[in-house]
């Protein structure tokens, strides 16, 4: 019975182009997208008591210019009771986001896709 059942869905998976083609379909359209975006090298913004490291990535879609930056903020002393904040500022549409971080666990944060030619990073620490 069970060896009728594995020819059987062997059969269909030949029949139907199996999953190896649609896999290798989804990867190439990733990684075509992937190709797009440049991203540059990581960078940091150290503080006394904390660091905020950063990637900034660039594409063209649609004849603009767009940005993304991810990155991790952490407080590295973790009970002071002050937080270590990351703030991104997207020109020339001046949009912000804020990030920040109070201890325990890292803070890792991705902007998302936003209509910009650059984008500025601030990190601020606990003195």
């Amino acid at each position: 019975m069970h060896r009728k059942l594995i020819a059987a869905l062997a059969a269909s998976l030949i029949l139907t182009g199996g999953l190896t083609g649609t896999a290798a379909a989804d990867n190439t359209s990733s990684g075509t997208e992937a190709k797009k975006a440049h991203c540059s090298r990581w960078k940091a913004v150290d503080g006394k008591g904390g660091q905020v490291t950063y990637q900034e990535c660039a594409r063209k879609k649609n004849g603009h210019g767009q940005r993304l930056v991810r990155g991790v903020v952490n407080d590295q002393k973790d009970h002071n009771h002050k937080c270590v904040y990351a703030r991104v500022v997207f020109d020339p549409s001046g949009k912000v986001r804020s990030y920040k971080d109070c201890g325990g666990k890292q803070t890792r944060y991705n902007t998302g896709w936003h209509n910009a030619r650059n984008a500025r990073v601030y990190g601020s620490a606990p003195g």
